[in-house]
């Protein structure tokens, strides 16, 4: 959205118009006419509060839900700004919230009449406000004059909400506590479920389980240049101990055939040995060497890095399980924060961004290259410069393949 058609799409009479059909409503939550307003734009609710609306459209990925219930927080930061007056005797504060049926001093959100008038009434008990008028027309005035303030507040603060990135603050946040010591009783029952519905692994797959694995990938124009992985295993060697984890990594040679292995560094928690191989013509390995070998059911936390200085074009990300697979995926805070399972971000050069970009498991590697229709649930969007997905809708089978693909404009031109 350019900054002439915010301009031009948002208007103070527009704002206030639909404040005051807020203001009018007898029944229902404030924030659940909006959402049916977002449901059904062609609706009474839709078009009287379109001019509140249409500037979410910028976060339409979001449901109907989130996208009322960010607006509605603007509405009451409105509320309680400065431009109203003083916090505890603002007449247009107090009138405001009234008819938006906000709580104030000594009236709960709940307690609110159902008219707009009712509610003007109910201010005359508010001390040291309205000093105990004959009739509601203070409030009425005040109301005029509050609605208006608040639509240029609302106005003024849309025209710097362009992007989904400057309405994340507004986004709820309503999962509830997170229970440690449940989550952990939970977690391993579900863990347990979860390895004895897993496929065998091969013979030769290393001997760990991936509780949580996270791939950050850096691109240079159109090329992988850094790639760095978190990964929390437990050992599931039953007769060994586990003293390293195996990691190999590559560069593509302009033919697709000719491999230039690149080694893994250590990051965190591990210690990275180059090991060569014993075969003509087999490229090394990295191990990385735990501080102490693992024994079953250990765990270790460690992280790696690879640094890719020149390579083909990229369109896909790969997750390879080469091990006893990786736990299904599960985020936290407002699925914000991945805890377990496989999660897969992408940072693109600003100035090479993918037309498109989609998650995928279990695919051939000629099936990757094969972007989903519009509306198809593994694309991703594109927030600012960065992709990422969290592999919530799978468990990650031994010896298959999961992860992130992307399609380039066609022309060398486009960005």
């Amino acid at each position: 959205m350019s900054n002439e058609e915010s301009s031009s799409d948002i208007n103070i009479e527009g704002i206030e118009a639909a404040l005051r059909y807020l203001g009018r409503q007898t029944h229902g939550i404030l924030a659940e006419i909006i959402e049916h307003g977002l449901d059904d734009p062609t609706g009474p609710a839709g078009v009287a509060l379109a001019p509140l609306t249409h500037p979410l459209r910028v976060v339409g990925q979001w449901t109907a839900k989130e996208r009322a219930l960010a607006f509605w927080a603007l509405i009451e930061e409105g509320v309680k700004d400065s431009c109203l007056g003083p916090p505890l005797r603002s007449r247009k504060r107090h009138a405001v919230a009234a008819a938006l049926r906000l709580p104030v001093a000594g009236i709960s959100t709940e307690s609110w009449g159902a008219s707009l008038r009712s509610r003007f009434k109910q201010l005359k008990a508010v001390p040291n406000v309205f000093d105990n008028p004959s009739t509601t027309q203070p409030m009425e005035v005040a109301w005029s004059s509050g609605v208006r303030t608040l639509a240029t507040f609302l106005r003024r603060r849309l025209q710097t909400l362009r992007s989904i990135e400057d309405w994340e603050p507004y986004r709820p946040h309503d999962e509830p506590a997170f229970d440690l010591d449940k989550w952990i009783i939970e977690y391993d029952e579900h863990a347990h479920r979860e390895h004895s519905i897993l496929r065998q692994p091969s013979e030769n797959a290393q001997k760990v389980f991936h509780e949580l694995q996270i791939v950050t990938v850096h691109m240079r124009e159109r090329t992988v240049h850094r790639r760095v992985t978190e990964r929390l295993i437990t050992c599931r060697d039953p007769h060994d101990e586990v003293a390293f984890f195996t990691v190999n990594g590559y560069r593509v040679g302009d033919s697709g055939i000719n491999r230039t292995y690149v080694p893994a560094r250590s990051v965190w928690g591990c210690r990275e040995e180059i090991i060569e191989s014993a075969r003509a013509g087999h490229a090394p390995v990295t191990r990385l060497r735990f501080p102490k070998p693992l024994k079953y059911g250990d765990q270790a936390y460690f992280a790696s890095e690879m640094v890719f200085d020149e390579g083909e074009h990229a369109e896909w990300v790969d997750v390879e399980v080469d091990h006893h697979g990786i736990a299904l995926g599960r985020l936290l805070h407002a699925k914000k924060l991945p805890i377990s399972g496989l999660t897969i971000r992408i940072r693109f050069d600003n100035d090479f961004l993918p037309e498109a970009a989609w998650w995928y498991a279990e695919l051939t590697e000629s099936e990757r290259y094969v972007q989903p229709p519009a509306g198809d649930r593994h694309l991703i969007p594109l927030v600012g410069n960065a992709v990422q997905h969290t592999f919530t809708e799978h468990l990650c089978e031994p010896r298959e393949h999961y992860g992130l693909a992307f399609s380039w404009p066609t022309s060398s031109g486009e960005t």
